[in-house]
């Protein structure tokens, strides 16, 4: 894990030594002058955090419909189970019976 995160620091390490340069931001009325590197790595930092939220947000129905069908499963997994044990029963009866019934007839 450690060699995967040293393998994708490396780039952005390069990025911002080549791209130290300064440059100019003005958003509503304020003006800032910051490293190029960080302007860039920040805006893509925050196209990511908001592009996980907006997904987020928009897998909330899925969730809420696997939540739902989960439950269902339980459900009916229970309900199996239940109809196996009832057949189980009906079915020893069934021998219990046929059985009371060949020794009836031999007699």
């Amino acid at each position: 894990m450690l060699i995967l995160l040293v393998l994708l620091l490396i780039p952005v390490v390069i990025f911002a030594v080549q791209n130290a340069q300064l440059v100019s931001i003005s958003f509503l009325g304020w003006s800032l002058s910051i490293n190029m590197a960080i302007v860039v790595l920040g805006s893509l930092s925050i196209g990511l955090i908001i592009g996980a939220v907006w997904s987020w947000f928009k897998g909330g129905k899925t969730r809420g419909q696997v939540r739902d069908l989960s439950k269902s499963l339980e459900a009916s997994v229970k309900q199996v189970k239940e109809l196996e044990r009832a057949l189980k029963e009906e079915t020893e009866k069934a021998e219990r019976l046929m059985v009371q019934k060949a020794n009836e007839v031999e007699r």
